[in-house]
């Protein structure tokens, strides 16, 4: 337990009372509603001490809950110990969500405080609606949960690099017209953006405000004629007569706010799920309406066009050989040689010599033993566990490259497991293969391709509280929509271009955990009198440890799916090996 919690309360409660506000949301995200922000915005770690990528903290007078998902419930539980935080699971039967917790503490003539700026458009509607049932107020300025907190850093800018046609395979100029000619069909004049990766995606440009993603801190007006980003002047200095060659005119950061309060056009695109409250109040002073759409970026983003896919490919290699390299490392070392932090210390030291490696994708999940059963598991100096030649170790890394992300998750069999273990292993081996093998009509919706990597764990009454793949990235967020595998989800179809993961798991709480993923790329199958079909071609090059497999769980089509997986790995990485390799590489891949 991080033990300044309860006296940071404590000073947050004082401004609380001395602004008559009956209670606070705090949620994870900044100004962009990034999932991954700068340490300067993480307030709800700072007054609770629960440092995952997802949460809102509800504090009241006498009071505090953390609502998180399943992939924390674990983690969640142990750092919210003594702060007298009680955690909220999400998505569990009974629990109360945000609108719930309010609607049970907060009355006529309360005053709930939730600022503006970092709470979505379409989630401040949501409060708006509740508060006006309910009696009670809602302040979105003037925050106490800033005024309370004095440690968190100032908000710097990092510079700003131009990526070459040869990465994004596709000029500025024509993303703009493809976003201006969808304005165009919802009748829009003027569209604002926020999200950080769609700007940085659509002016080819990167930056590192935020640890492990590329991305710099900007907003974005776009009109039929005229488009605006708005930077930090310094960080921006050598982008800038670049931007303006394009037509793009660049303007100071903070003067955001102010210029859309007077802008002229009177149909403003904004996409509430993505754009803050304050951003929507701002529109609505200029007196103009608001088009409610999807960011038609996310899914040019989502979309990789052929120079991307040929990038990724590529880096792919060579990020395979380092996963595969560790591996070989990891089964090989001594009673204690590693601990889960040396071992993700050296997995990094691994994929640092490959071409055009740019740092992590985010931070290395590696956990031995019980501690694979936390889903984003993050050792610590006091938890960090010494690996042994017993048992069994879950790593999920991946690598920021010159050409694209990656997110790979491998579960290294180290010695002796239980027979439940390699049961749940193989189910979760053959819930990867499922999906990866599948082949779809196009127009299938996410959530139906979610539901051919559950069943085989459903069959067995077992499931996994997160979704089975997320979008990833291209050198941006490893994160990204709007393509999601879940069930509960309300994703959209999948599409040919579209970069997924393929990640079902198993979490036994105290025993062990198990996660195997690939990244998977969605193409064009055939098409006949029935339809267009589509299917999954892996872009993840490396073995899955095969010593845990019972092949008695495995039908016909899933031993050929393994088999097959191992043959392309194989075909792909032996000719990259050093001779002295080839030996053990090979019993790696082979044949079941």
């Amino acid at each position: 337990m991080n033990t300044d919690i309860p006296n940071r309360l404590r000073a947050l409660r004082e401004c609380m009372k001395e602004q008559n506000i009956s209670a606070c949301i705090i949620p994870s995200e900044d100004c962009h509603m990034s999932e991954y922000v700068n340490d300067c915005f993480k307030y709800r770690q700072y007054y609770s001490g629960f440092t995952g990528s997802a949460g809102t903290l509800y504090i009241t007078s006498d009071k505090g809950y953390l609502i998180t998902d399943g992939r924390y419930f674990l983690q969640a539980e142990a750092q919210l110990e003594g702060t007298g935080i009680k955690l909220v699971r999400d998505g569990v039967k009974g629990e109360p969500d945000i609108f719930a917790l309010c609607k049970s503490t907060l009355g006529r003539g309360d005053r709930l405080f939730s600022d503006g700026r970092f709470m979505s458009a379409s989630f401040a509607d949501k409060l708006s609606s509740l508060a006006e049932t309910q009696s009670f107020d809602i302040l979105t300025e003037n925050s106490p949960v800033i005024k309370a907190c004095n440690d968190l850093p100032l908000q710097k800018f990092s510079m700003i690099s131009e990526l070459p046609i040869e990465l994004t395979g596709a000029s500025r100029e024509s993303k703009l017209s493809n976003i201006r000619a969808k304005m165009s069909a919802l009748s829009a004049d003027g569209h604002v953006i926020s999200s950080l990766e769609e700007i940085a995606w659509i002016l080819n440009l990167r930056g590192s405000d935020i640890k492990n993603t590329p991305v710099f801190y900007a907003y974005m007006y776009i009109t039929a004629t005229n488009a605006y980003v708005f930077l930090d002047s310094k960080a921006s200095s050598n982008i800038t007569a670049s931007l303006d060659s394009s037509k793009i005119t660049v303007l100071d950061y903070s003067t955001f706010y102010t210029f859309i309060k007077d802008i002229t056009e009177k149909k403003i695109l904004c996409d509430t799920t993505a754009v803050n409250a304050a951003i929507i109040s701002a529109v609505k002073q200029a007196n103009a309406e608001i088009i409610e759409r999807c960011d038609p970026a996310v899914l040019f983003k989502a979309v990789k066009n052929a120079v991307e896919i040929e990038n990724l490919k590529r880096i792919h290699l060579y990020d395979g050989l380092a996963v595969t390299r560790f591996m070989h490392l990891i089964k090989n070392a001594k009673d204690g040689e590693y601990t889960e932090i040396s071992a993700a210390d050296k997995l990094r030291q691994i994929r640092g010599s490959c071409p055009s490696y740019n740092g992590d994708s985010f931070d290395t999940i590696c956990g031995y033993g019980a501690n694979a059963a936390i889903v984003h598991y993050s050792a610590t100096p006091d938890s960090d566990t010494a690996i042994m030649r017993s048992g069994a170790l879950l790593v999920d890394s991946g690598g920021q490259y010159k050409g694209g992300t990656t997110d790979i998750t491998r579960v290294f069999v180290l010695g002796d497991t239980s027979y439940e273990f390699k049961l749940h292993y193989t189910l979760v081996c053959k819930a990867m293969l499922r999906l990866q093998k599948a082949v779809f009509q196009k127009g299938t919706r996410c959530a139906v391709l979610d539901a051919i990597a559950r069943q085989p764990l459903w069959e067995h009454g077992l499931d996994f509280r997160h979704g089975t793949g997320h979008g990833i990235g291209y050198m941006l967020s490893v994160h990204e929509g709007p393509n999601r595998f879940h069930y509960a989800n309300n994703a959209p179809a999948i599409e040919a271009g579209m970069v997924t993961s393929d990640e079902p798991g198993l979490y036994i709480e105290g025993s062990h955990g198990i996660r195997i993923e690939n990244e998977i790329l969605c193409v064009n199958a055939f098409s006949n009198d029935h339809g267009d079909f589509l299917k999954f071609e892996p872009l993840t090059v490396c073995p899955i440890d095969l010593d845990a497999v019972l092949p008695e769980y495995l039908d016909e089509s899933d031993i050929k799916a393994l088999n097959d997986y191992h043959a392309f790995v194989f075909e792909n990485l032996f000719p990259l090996l050093e001779p002295d390799e080839h030996e053990w590489f090979s019993s790696y891949v082979r044949r079941l």
